[in-house]
């Protein structure tokens, strides 16, 4: 059963959030005209930048499991997961705008 009492936040949040997203777009094009916002070196950093991270990550995570594996743990929590995932989620966006920036 899915609780339909969600569905109307969902959609006005994702409503909104675009909506300010276009907002945000239009004033930044008319400060600075048609000038792009990234140039050839910025994608190359930022595309090192995720492959570097990737398998950083990649790896990171099969050495937890492993960890996790050999001390017995046999059954993790969903929330725990979600945490986790966030986490490296936070990191990678914050480490894409350091890379952007340069």
């Amino acid at each position: 059963q899915f609780n339909y009492d969600l569905l109307l936040p969902i959609c006005l949040g994702t409503f909104g959030g675009f909506l300010i997203f276009i907002v945000f777009s239009k004033l930044k094009q008319k400060r600075n005209g048609n000038v792009p916002d990234i140039d050839e070196r910025s994608v190359s950093l930022i595309q090192k930048y995720f492959l570097i991270a990737l398998y950083v990550i990649l790896l990171a995570s099969g050495a937890a499991l492993l960890i996790a594996y050999s001390l017995g743990i046999q059954y993790i929590e969903t929330g725990l997961l979600i945490i986790c995932l966030f986490g490296l989620y936070t990191i990678l966006g914050l480490g894409t705008l350091v890379v952007k920036r340069l």
